[in-house]
C-alpha cells in the first residue's frame, strides 16, 4: 500500500522566501488516492487504506500508479506524483524526475487514454512562483484550497520535513447554542468544544461544530457551562460551506465586542 505524506502547515511569507531550491504545486480540493493500472485497460483508484474509490477505463496503455486527488462530483483524478511507469519504479527518484516523468506521459498517453479527462496532470512551478501561485488558487476556492511545496530532490520514500502547504483561511463569528462533551454528549463527560449558531429569519439555527477548545476554555466551560451560552466565538477553516459552516473549523477568540444577533447565516 502506497503511504500518504504528511504535509506541514507554513506560512505564505516563509514559502516566498525559499526560492528555486523547491517546487509549487496547487493543491486540490479533494481525496488522496492512487490509481493503479496494471495493463489489463482498467486503472483502480483506491483511497487511504486501500479503500477502493473508483475504476477507470484507460484502454491500450503501459502500466502505471500515480498519487493525486480524486474528486467525486468530477469523476476525475488530479495526479501529482508518479510512483510506478512502465513497470519501472521511480520511488528513489527525486521529485523533479518523477514530475516530469508524470507530466511527459499523461501527455504522451492522453490521446489513447479512454478516460483521459479524468486524469489529468497537477502543474509544477519554481519555488519563486509559490505567492502567485497562491492568489491564483484563492480565485477558486471551491476547487483549491492553497498551495503545496515539495523540496528537490525529495524521495518519496525519505521519512523527513520535505512537504510544506499553505491553506487558504477564512474566519465566521457563531452564537455558541450549547457545549460539545467527549462521552456520550452530556455533562458527565470533559467539556471540549461548542456549537456554533447563526441567525435565520431571527431564528438561531446550530451550523458548525467548534472542537478542541484550548484547555483553559475547556475547564472553564467544565466548571460553569451556562455562562458561555449565548457568547460570540470566532472561529477559521478552509473555506465556508452554503450553510454557513466551516470546513475543519477550529477556535480563534472570543468576540465580546460583536453582538450575538449580527450573527447571520449567509444569504
Amino acid at each position: 500500500m502506497i503511504d500518504r505524506h504528511e504535509y506541514h502547515p507554513t506560512t505564505l511569507d516563509e514559502a516566498a522566501t525559499l526560492g528555486d531550491s523547491w517546487i509549487c504545486q496547487p493543491k486540490i480540493d479533494g481525496v488522496w488516492a492512487a490509481a493503479t493500472h496494471t495493463g489489463d485497460g482498467v486503472a483502480v483508484v483506491t483511497g487511504r487504506r486501500g479503500r477502493k474509490i473508483a475504476r477507470l477505463d484507460v484502454g491500450s496503455v503501459p502500466p502505471f500508479v500515480l498519487v493525486g486527488e480524486w474528486i467525486e462530483d468530477r469523476a476525475r483524478f488530479y495526479v501529482f506524483d508518479l510512483i510506478e511507469a512502465d513497470r519501472i519504479s521511480f520511488l528513489a527518484c527525486a521529485f523533479e524526475v518523477r514530475a516530469r516523468r508524470a507530466q511527459r506521459m499523461c501527455r504522451m498517453h492522453g490521446g489513447c487514454l479512454k478516460g483521459h479527462n479524468q486524469i489529468v496532470w497537477v502543474p509544477t512551478s519554481p519555488g519563486r512562483d509559490a505567492v502567485r501561485l497562491f492568489k491564483m488558487t484563492e480565485q477558486r476556492p471551491d476547487f483549491y484550497d492553497g498551495i503545496v511545496m515539495k523540496r528537490k530532490g525529495w524521495i518519496y520514500n525519505e521519512i523527513g520535513g520535505w512537504h510544506l502547504k499553505v491553506k487558504h483561511c477564512v474566519t465566521m463569528d457563531y452564537v455558541v447554542s450549547e457545549i460539545i462533551y467527549t462521552q456520550g454528549g452530556t455533562r458527565d463527560g470533559e467539556a471540549n468544544g461548542v456549537q456554533g449558531a447563526l441567525y435565520l429569519n431571527g431564528i438561531l439555527c446550530d451550523t458548525c461544530r467548534i472542537p478542541n477548545l484550548p484547555h483553559k476554555w475547556r475547564r472553564k466551560m467544565q466548571a460553569n457551562p451556562d455562562a458561555f451560552i449565548g457568547r460570540v466565538v470566532e472561529a477559521r477553516g478552509q473555506r465556508v460551506f452554503k450553510s454557513g459552516a466551516l470546513r475543519h473549523p477550529a477556535f480563534v477568540r472570543w468576540r465580546r465586542d460583536k453582538p450575538a444577533k449580527e450573527c447571520l447565516k449567509p444569504a
